[in-house]
């Protein structure tokens, strides 16, 4: 369980080497890995991951997130639906082809 300040705006996080595979669950999916991000976020970067398939329901209520950056997470395949709307850009890099083809502009899912 991590404890960030309630009133955090920007946060990258780095994994080296590490064996995450699913990133900040929800509550009711809460294990000693796991870590809810504070609602007032407004860009998030993630890099280094390199066991992280899948970002969880767990982001869903960062409603003032408006940057995200996901780079060197190559088994990531989605992202929440529920986190895109409020998003003014997206970055990938590094990341499965599955992603990346979701991603693409006009053609992808996101």
């Amino acid at each position: 369980m991590q404890n960030f300040p309630v009133s955090l705006a920007k946060l990258r996080l780095y994994g080296r080497n590490s064996e995450v595979v699913s990133f900040a669950m929800a509550e009711e999916d809460m294990s000693s890995s796991s870590f809810l991000l504070p609602s007032t976020l407004t860009y998030l970067g993630i890099s280094g991951l390199v066991e992280m398939e899948s970002l969880s329901k767990g982001l869903q209520h960062l409603t003032y997130l408006q940057h995200l950056g996901i780079f060197s997470c190559p088994k990531l395949r989605d992202l929440p639906d529920t986190l895109l709307p409020s998003l003014s850009s997206l970055i990938v890099s590094h990341v499965s082809t599955e992603l990346k083809k979701k991603c693409r502009s006009r053609k992808g899912k996101y």
